[in-house]
């Protein structure tokens, strides 16, 4: 015999399914619901100077924060001086057409008359930012709906909830910003349209190259951040509004040297734009921690409606079967053995749906004639306990719920009487399933037993393990 305490202390990560942990996991999800709703969900930052130039060095900045009800912006300007001489002294005369000038004079508008046949309040104009505060606000109604669906049961809960939690991460890591960038931007057509005439007539875009900058340069950049994106703007140019309207075509031709007056016309503007998501938002992560460490009831309607009752003889043909199917992790028998095993067994308990036996299991108090090594290994130590001898469902009732539904029978056995649970799986060969199941449920590592061609770890529940 062959023992090492090597796994002792090892503990389960995630603990057995319970009502308290259901409460608890739909408390905790409305809680950072709650308190993502009451913060800013999107943070626009803007910070910008100019570096050369008349306006040099004016700084702009603005602070635009999106929630779930208002768009708050603030903008503030330093060292401003500069920049107010520079629009003052600022002075680009647009050419003019004598005769369009003239023809626009003798020709009236009839804007009026076309404003009047439209509505005061269009209809078609379309709040896109509303859109994206809705779909967060009913992606947050959704998930909490399929979080109690899965505390029910309902079949296919899981699903919809991975849907309804990935739908709330795409509603506020691509629906709100695209939405807020479409309002910036605007999307009425007619208004764009009248605009755009509007401006042609007005300015001078349309009669020079290029406006009122001549040898424009812009440079875009982005790089992630945490938690968003920030875009590098730099953008320079010759202002002709700085130069004399004699010397625009000059400045239009080429880059005026360094000592050339028109070189004074030069203006430089560097930028930065953070688009980030508010700092509560990460909080949404935690989230799908909370299903792992915290698990839902078995979700197959199978357990719900099973019932378990004490096993009696006329059942020992149906649990050597069922412990059949679990081979070689629950350890060969002949019916017989089973039997024996059955009249030794102080808690006996079966599973059964529709009258028919899915599941058993088979527990033993100290000092019972049984000839294991596994059960003679720990009546070597503990005085009290009870001990799990086999646990085994049919193959076809698996992953239903159906071995917590009896392992809890004899976590009740055991907290009735004070006493430890005991049990062992085997290690070679590995069973890696019911290991995790152990682990799941409580149980703590003692130590191995080594048979030579086999070896099983010892585990134990509610009790430390007491030195030799």
């Amino acid at each position: 015999m062959n023992e090492s305490r090597t796994g002792r202390g090892k503990m389960a990560l995630r603990p057995a399914s319970s009502t308290t942990g259901q409460v608890l996991r739909v408390s905790f999800l409305i809680f950072i619901l709650c308190h993502v709703l009451i913060s800013a969900w999107l943070v626009i930052e803007f910070d910008g100077k100019y570096t050369e130039g008349a306006p040099a060095p004016t700084e702009i900045s603005a602070l635009v924060v999106v929630d779930r009800e208002e768009t708050l912006i603030d903008v503030k300007m330093e060292r401003a001086t500069s920049f107010l001489l520079y629009m003052a002294y600022r002075d680009y005369d647009e050419p003019n057409d004598q005769s369009n000038e003239s023809d626009n004079e003798s020709v009236p508008t009839d804007d009026s008359s076309e404003n009047q046949d439209k509505p005061a309040d269009s209809t078609d104009s379309t709040d896109w930012l509303k859109v994206g505060r809705s779909s967060i606000y009913y992606s947050m109604v959704l998930l909490i709906i399929s979080e109690i669906l899965v505390i029910l049961g309902i079949r296919y809960s899981n699903i919809s909830r991975i849907i309804m939690y990935i739908l709330l991460i795409i509603s506020f890591a691509v629906i709100l910003p695209s939405t807020y960038v479409i309002d910036l931007v605007g999307d009425d057509s007619k208004d764009d349209e009248d605009f755009e005439e509007s401006l042609s007539e007005e300015t001078f875009v349309e009669s020079t190259e290029s406006g009122s900058m001549a040898h424009e340069k812009n440079k875009l950049d982005n790089r992630l951040i945490f938690p968003g994106i920030r875009f590098e703007l730099e953008y320079s140019g010759y202002d002709l509004g700085l130069v004399d309207s004699e010397d625009y075509d000059e400045l239009r031709a080429q880059i005026p040297s360094n000592n050339s007056t028109l070189a004074d016309s030069f203006v430089e503007f560097k930028s930065n734009l953070d688009v980030k998501y508010g700092k509560n938002l990460p909080s949404l992560l935690l989230i799908p921690l909370t299903w792992y460490f915290i698990p839902a009831r078995p979700r197959n309607s199978k357990s719900l409606n099973t019932v378990t009752k004490p096993l009696g003889n006329n059942d020992v043909s149906m649990m050597w079967e069922i412990n059949e199917q679990g081979l070689p992790g629950t350890g060969q028998v002949t019916q017989g053995e089973m039997a024996k095993l059955l009249d030794l067994s102080k808690v006996s308990l079966g599973a059964y749906q529709d009258g028919t036996l899915i599941g058993f299991v088979l527990c033993l108090l100290p000092k019972t004639e049984y000839g294991s090594l596994n059960y003679a290994w720990f009546n070597q130590r503990y005085d009290q306990f009870i001990y799990v001898d086999r646990i085994a469902v049919a193959k076809d009732s698996r992953n239903s719920g159906i071995g917590t539904l009896l392992y809890q029978k004899v976590f009740d056995y055991a907290t009735q009487h004070g006493i430890p649970v005991t049990a062992e799986v085997s290690l070679k060969p590995s069973n890696e399933g019911s290991d995790r199941f152990h682990l799941r449920h409580g149980f703590v590592t003692v130590g191995e037993l080594d048979h030579g061609d086999k070896a099983v770890t010892m585990y134990i529940k509610d009790k430390k393990p007491e030195d030799d």
